[in-house]
């Protein structure tokens, strides 16, 4: 079990893809990934419909290795809870799907970054967040928490979720000051036989003493992992951290917790109070409930001066990552304007069972190319059959000979080939410019004229190589006539 998986749903988490990653899942067009961790990967989608209605979410698809049937099962159980939790601090589900024989979950896309990503940054900076922004980030993670131990059931019955994963990795900042709670991906129920006994889930380091010992839970749990994570934003350094699970897990069982404030005078004496009361070991000592401590920490507000809302949180967070914030709003323009171009068309898959539909984009300029090419298959395909037909008709001009014989046939009466073997004698030839012809020449002796022709035949094609002068050819003859 990693203690830093990722499991945020922002830009922050560099991306990683389990293979190809697709071009659509269910009603969702996949723009580009955003996170990558062991069960899943996070994609920035667009929602679109023929009616104008686009939105831009994230669609978390689990990876195909990532789980067996029961925890499969498991996870479309505790997806379905969620997905009823409607409060500004806790990230929504809006829709679960399934996508190639994996489920998917369909969020609101956070635009910002992780506590964990600022604290980071601040560090590397040589800076600490100030108490007023540690006490609004705390108060407004604790109200979501608050929203989500509070759910019931269709008929009013609680449902005691207890989320089991407070981190700084799961707690989101907005660009927009906005803070939200995210990834109940092993939340558990009181009424869930998912998790067996003795099977630790979520991260060492900001587990509870019961948590740890592998005890019965409920939302004071979460509580103490909520004040692990206020204590090292005040102090800017890790509290239960040490080399190995072994003794991160020893460190929690010891209970021992300094002041997150020494070496600070800037913090008041209410909000180290108040963290401390979260990590109490005994669950009696701690806050109750997220909104007793999410009331607590209202009073620290009120006492600030100058007073903190979420406009003082959005500025830290926008000039921290300026960058980072243009290149994903630039990223999701682009994305925006490819879905939005005149005549693009998407070639969608049959849908296979529960298997999504998945689509292919073919933009305009493809399409213009396309055209182009049919046009220029078109234009060669016509001149192609034109200079067939022209060499058609070139060939029926250069063989004139086949009209010879019907001529011949008619001025001949029935002797049609007599004519022709005449054309290739002289003495024919000389009879038939004679003065004083005679017609029925080729009547009266048929049959002394035709042997002599051909037996003068053989003397002439034994030689092919030279042409013989004295004899015309049969379209002079034809010529002559005309």
């Amino acid at each position: 079990m990693s203690d830093s998986s990722p499991n945020s749903v922002s830009e922050s988490l560099p991306a990683a893809t389990e293979g190809k990653p697709p071009r659509k899942v269910g009603r969702y067009r996949v723009m580009f990934p955003v996170a990558s961790g062991g069960m899943g990967t996070v994609y920035a989608a667009r929602l679109e419909s023929g009616q104008g209605v686009e939105r831009s979410v994230a669609v978390k698809v689990l990876h195909s290795r990532a789980a067996n049937r029961e925890e499969l099962e498991a996870f479309f159980n505790e997806a379905r809870i969620t997905a009823r939790l409607a409060h500004p601090n806790v990230v929504g589900t809006l829709e679960l799907g399934e996508f190639e024989g994996r489920p998917f979950i369909v969020m609101d896309l956070v635009k910002g970054v992780s506590l964990r990503d600022l604290l980071r940054k601040l560090s590397n900076e040589g800076e600490k967040l100030s108490p007023g922004v540690v006490a609004w980030i705390i108060a407004r993670a604790a109200a979501g928490l608050h929203a989500a131990h509070e759910l019931t059931d269709t008929s009013g019955t609680p449902l005691q979720l207890v989320h089991r994963d407070i981190s700084p990795d799961n707690i989101m900042l907005g660009y927009d000051g906005s803070v939200r709670l995210t990834d109940f991906g092993i939340a558990k129920l009181s009424t869930s036989e998912q998790t067996r006994e003795g099977v630790l889930k979520g991260k060492f380091s900001y587990m509870s003493p019961e948590q740890v010992a592998a005890e019965s839970l409920d939302r004071r749990s979460d509580i103490f992992s909520l004040g692990v994570v206020m204590w090292e934003a005040i102090a800017c350094r890790r509290l239960f951290r040490a080399g190995s699970p072994r003794d991160t897990v020893a460190k929690i069982l010891a209970g021992r917790v300094g002041d997150p404030a020494a070496g600070r005078s800037d913090v008041p004496a209410s909000l180290v109070e108040a963290t401390l009361r979260c990590l109490r070991p005994n669950v009696e000592d701690r806050f109750q409930t997220a909104r007793e401590l999410e009331l607590s920490l209202r009073e620290v507000l009120r006492d600030l001066r100058p007073a903190v809302d979420d406009s003082d949180l959005s500025r830290l967070v926008t000039s921290k990552f300026e960058k980072k914030r243009a290149d994903f709003e630039d990223r999701l323009r682009r994305g925006e304007v490819a879905s939005a171009e005149p005549g693009g068309e998407v070639a969608a898959a049959e849908e296979e069972g529960s298997r999504s539909t998945i689509g292919v984009e073919l933009h305009t300029g493809s399409r213009r190319r396309r055209r182009g090419r049919l046009l220029m298959l078109a234009a060669l395909s016509l001149i192609a059959v034109s200079a067939a037909s022209f060499w058609f008709w070139q060939q029926r001009a250069a063989e004139p000979t086949a009209a010879v014989p019907s001529e011949s046939a008619k001025s001949a009466s029935t002797a049609a080939a007599a004519p022709a073997v005449a054309v290739s004698s002289p003495a024919m030839k000389a009879s038939a410019t004679s003065p004083d012809p005679v017609p029925s020449a080729p009547s009266a002796a048929p049959s002394n004229a035709a042997p002599d022709v051909r037996k003068a035949e053989p003397r002439v094609r034994p030689r092919p190589t030279a042409q013989p002068k004295p004899t015309p050819k049969p379209k002079d003859l034809m010529f002559e006539k005309l």
